[in-house]
C-alpha cells in the first residue's frame, strides 16, 4: 500500500471527513488549518520585523498556555513534552529540524476524528525537504494531530515522519508504541523550515496489522 492509499485509508477509518461537522468541530479544524497557515511561513519572506511580530501573535492565540507536544519520540532528533508553552515546544521543535529545509505548499487532507467530539483534528501531509549538507531532495509524509479543549485552544499538537535520512544516521522504527505530540512558534517553524506550516505538531503511532492503534500513530509505507 502506498503512502496515499494509506493516508486515505486511515483518515476514512479514523475521521468524520470534513463534511456534516458540528460547529465546534467545524471551528477547530479552521483552527488547525489556520495553524498551518500562519506557520508555513509564506508571507514571512516579505514581512517587516513588526510584520512577523503580528504573525507570531496571531498564532500564539490559537494556543493554552501550557501545551503537549512531540515529534517523532522514537526518532534520536524527536521529542516530547508536556506542559510547554508554544514558544517552549517551538524551541525544541527548531532543534530537531537543524538541517534540513522544508519545500512550502503543503496540501493535507484532513478530518476530525469521530468520537473525539470535535476535539481531535487529524492530517496527512505529503511533503518534501532539502537536506542541507548534500542538497538532496526528500518526499515525505507527515501525520499531524491536533488536540483542543472545551474553549477552542490547541492543548496538543503532534507530529510524526520517518527522520531516518537526517536524524544522526539512527532510522526510524514505526511501532505501535504511543508517541506524544509535538508543537512550535511560528518564528521557530520558520526556522525548521515550515516542516508542519504551523506551531506545533502531532505524533500518530500507528501499526498496520492492529486497527486499535490507528488513534496512536501510523506505520511504514511501502
Amino acid at each position: 500500500m502506498n503512502c496515499e492509499m494509506l493516508g486515505f485509508t486511515l483518515l476514512g477509518l479514523l475521521g468524520i471527513g470534513v463534511a456534516g461537522l458540528d460547529a465546534v468541530a467545524e471551528k477547530n479544524l479552521a483552527t488547525a488549518k489556520l495553524d498551518l497557515e500562519l506557520g508555513e511561513g509564506k508571507v514571512w519572506n516579505t514581512a517587516t520585523p513588526a510584520e512577523q511580530q503580528v504573525l507570531m501573535d496571531k498564532e500564539a492565540a490559537l494556543y493554552a498556555p501550557k501545551i503537549t507536544c512531540a515529534f517523532t519520540p522514537s526518532s534520536a532528533v524527536g521529542f516530547e513534552a508536556t506542559g510547554k508553552s508554544q514558544a517552549d515546544c517551538g524551541a525544541i521543535f527548531g532543534k530537531s529540524f537543524t538541517g534540513i529545509a522544508t519545500h512550502k505548499g503543503w496540501k493535507c487532507d484532513w478530518a476530525v476524528v469521530d468520537g473525539s467530539d470535535g476535539k481531535t483534528v487529524i492530517a496527512w501531509c505529503p511533503f518534501k525537504y532539502t537536506l542541507e549538507a548534500t542538497g538532496e531532495v526528500v518526499s515525505s509524509t507527515s501525520m499531524l494531530k491536533y488536540e483542543f479543549d472545551d474553549a477552542g485552544l490547541i492543548i496538543g499538537y503532534f507530529q510524526e515522519f520517518d527522520t531516518s535520512r537526517f536524524a544522526n544516521g539512527k532510522s526510524l522504527s514505526f511501532s505501535a508504541a504511543a508517541p506524544s505530540g509535538i508543537a512550535s512558534s511560528g518564528a521557530m517553524m520558520l526556522i525548521a523550515g515550515t516542516v508542519l506550516g504551523s506551531a506545533a505538531t502531532t505524533a500518530l503511532s500507528w501499526a498496520r496489522s492492529k486497527p486499535e492503534h490507528l488513534h496512536e500513530g501510523y506505520g511504514p509505507c511501502d
